[in-house]
């Protein structure tokens, strides 16, 4: 799985709003199905949130992935 930050400015969201979006990535490398949003949106009065360093951990044992990043929500 891949992991980054973006303003994909869909779903109604106010242009400048970070969310951390994901998309699976196949053993060859290539990316599989479509992105997703990993992290909700800010709410209406926190348009000033900021969200980045989005990481991800796997456990092939358990077959789940986890992923964590850093925000200023309060």
């Amino acid at each position: 799985m891949a992991v980054w930050v973006g303003d994909h400015n869909e779903n109604n969201q106010v242009d400048g709003q970070l969310q951390v979006f994901g998309r699976f990535i196949d053993p060859s490398g290539s990316p599989t199905g479509n992105p997703f949003r990993i992290s909700s949106p800010p709410y209406a009065h926190d348009l000033l949130v900021s969200t980045a360093v989005p990481r991800v951990a796997y456990s092939s044992t358990s077959d789940i992935y986890l992923v964590v990043w850093v925000s200023d929500r309060r």
